[in-house]
């Protein structure tokens, strides 16, 4: 199915399948607020046909895209290995880590804790949270009551 004969259905099926809204999309293809039509339309199965159409083409470009990148990094990580010395291997390694990122791996390192006792659940009282904050502004560490 090639793109649909009224441009503005046409552009109603791409802006449903970026993931805008129907009513919103209905609207920017040139339509009048309404969003009774704007339902109908979308049920319509030539719409239908064709955001799925659009879909599986997307689908297919974005698969094709990441395959292709993640070849070219590891090309990229092999000449940078077999380059050899500290520049290449950092290449390399730099390559490899966005190919696993590319395709999903999560490397990144868990965040640093912080240095500070981790705070209770539990609200404190009045009495001891007035008496932490005393605490903290003698240590010149806090300014604004709690």
């Amino acid at each position: 199915m090639s793109a649909l004969p009224n441009p503005r259905h046409e552009r109603f099926a791409q802006l449903l399948v970026r993931g805008v809204p129907i009513g919103a999309a209905y609207v920017q293809a040139g339509f009048a607020s309404h969003w009774g039509s704007a339902s109908r339309l979308r049920r319509k199965p030539y719409i239908q046909a064709r955001v799925a159409e659009l879909m599986d083409h997307d689908a297919a470009l974005a698969v094709v895209g990441v395959a292709s990148l993640t070849e070219r990094l590891l090309r990229i990580a092999d000449a940078a290995e077999q380059a050899g010395g500290a520049p290449g291997l950092a290449v390399a390694r730099a390559a490899v880590m966005d190919a696993a990122r590319l395709n999903g791996l999560s490397l990144d390192k868990a965040p640093a804790r912080p240095a500070q006792a981790e705070a209770s659940a539990e609200p404190l009282p009045a009495a001891e949270a007035e008496a932490a904050w005393r605490a903290q502004v003698e240590r010149g560490q806090g300014d604004d009551p709690p």
